[in-house]
């Protein structure tokens, strides 16, 4: 069993475990959007994983009323973000954290994010199969990074 928690958490949750517990949750099925706002530092590497909002198990993440965006976070032009899901506990699930977007490029200037991996399966909402975050990874290749925020809202529900 591994535990994963990502390196930089949007501002109102701590980075614990706790955050699940604390996270909105509606059983009536209604759609609610989670906004958040986290602050990354220049002294960020790739690989870095940020949690935008952690979600309990059975949410339905609905893609295209989610919205992301990001300020510049690199003086160079080869940084890249990846976004997806990671699940706190890998006994209970399988993460994937370029499940909704791989290789975007909007980190190098600053913008919004568009969730560009619709399939069958995330055009309909990803379903959580155990607690977790959705997350941007920093990939690989950046050494250049600037300080900057990722911010936005995920709309999910949970279906009762």
């Amino acid at each position: 069993m591994t535990l994963t928690l990502p390196t930089y958490v949007s501002t109102k949750y701590v980075g614990t475990a706790a955050d699940f517990r604390n996270v909105k949750v509606d059983r009536s099925g209604a759609v609610r959007s989670e906004p958040f706002i986290t602050n990354i530092t220049a002294a960020a590497l790739s690989d870095v994983v940020v949690g935008l909002v952690p979600f309990q198990k059975g949410a339905r993440i609905l893609l295209n009323a989610s919205n992301v965006a990001v300020t510049d976070l690199d003086t160079d032009s080869d940084l890249t973000l990846d976004f997806g899901y990671t699940y706190y506990d890998s006994t209970l699930g399988t993460s994937d954290p370029n499940a909704f977007a791989t290789q975007v490029t909007t980190g190098q200037t600053g913008g919004a994010i568009t969730f560009d991996e619709i399939t069958a399966t995330t055009a309909t909402g990803f379903v959580a199969a155990a607690d977790g975050w959705i997350t941007m990874t920093i990939g690989v290749g950046g050494t250049s990074y600037t300080t900057g925020i990722v911010a936005g809202s995920i709309a999910m529900c949970y279906d009762n």
